[in-house]
């Protein structure tokens, strides 16, 4: 366990309200496995490394590429991400109530790529 979360959820809450989707922290011990910061560096000090891939074009999820198995994905942000999850469990779903609730969602005024994901859903169900 981390002895003093506090800076992270305080550095977390600034960055969410200034409209960022995605933070993240890693260890300083990481940048060791890639040699690109010199050792006089690395002296148990805080460290703060920024990293800005590009603005999105729309709010509501970026694309996220893994390298490891050469693959893109939409990644959402929490408050997104459990709206998004529950339209996929219900694509699972082969049940008529599962297909209703998709269907009505279709219908709702939400973003479009809450819209696609309806839609993905609902094709998959239709096979």
């Amino acid at each position: 366990m981390e002895a003093n979360i506090e800076p992270k959820n305080r550095i977390k809450q600034f960055c969410m309200d200034a409209g960022a989707d995605i933070i993240g922290f890693a260890s300083v011990e990481r940048w060791n496995q890639f040699n690109e910061v010199p050792p006089e560096f690395i002296n148990n000090q805080t460290s703060v490394t920024i990293h800005v891939y590009g603005s999105p074009v729309r709010k509501g999820f970026i694309r996220y590429f893994n390298p490891h198995n050469n693959t893109a994905q939409r990644m959402y942000p929490p408050s997104v991400d459990k709206k998004i999850l529950a339209i996929r469990t219900l694509g699972s779903v082969s049940e008529s109530w599962s297909e209703d609730v998709l269907s009505n969602a279709l219908k709702a005024a939400e973003p479009d790529y809450i819209q696609k994901e309806c839609q993905y859903s609902l094709e998959k169900l239709r096979g």
